[in-house]
């Protein structure tokens, strides 16, 4: 499945607040898987313009510049403990699986992560503690 399908399945409609929220909070996501190993190739980066260019967006701010503020974001919580990381990743899962979002959150944490053909350990670890939230 690629990154388009994810986000086609929908029926066209203006966005709910949830789903906006829901939105936002898989661009967090994305963002996180992109990266945890501490560098970004060259299909990561296309998959993350796809993602940018396809899901649904109604903000006033940019998703561009909302992804900008998410990378900052990720990266202090990277620059954390282990244990700082599964609470936020936990948190945000949560956040998703009450959105009903979980499923996709696990479907893009897992096509990001495996966009360049290799899969880092932590990427695993994390991939394995989003997995018990779908």
């Amino acid at each position: 499945m690629n990154i388009i399908a994810v986000f086609q399945n929908k029926v066209a409609s203006l966005l709910t607040d949830s789903q906006q929220s829901a939105n936002e909070k898989l661009i967090e996501l994305a963002t996180f898987f992109y990266k945890i190993d501490n560098r970004v190739s060259l299909a990561e980066q296309k998959y993350m313009d796809e993602l940018l260019q396809t899901i649904e967006w109604k903000s006033t701010v940019s998703v561009e510049s909302y992804q900008r503020n998410c990378i900052s974001k990720i990266g202090s919580v990277i620059d954390g403990s282990d244990e700082d990381i599964s609470s936020y990743l936990s948190q945000l899962m949560q956040e998703l699986s009450e959105l009903g979002a979980a499923e996709k959150a696990v479907t893009l944490a897992t096509e990001i992560s495996d966009a360049d053909g290799e899969i880092a350990d932590d990427e695993v670890r994390y991939l394995d503690l989003i997995k018990s939230f779908k």
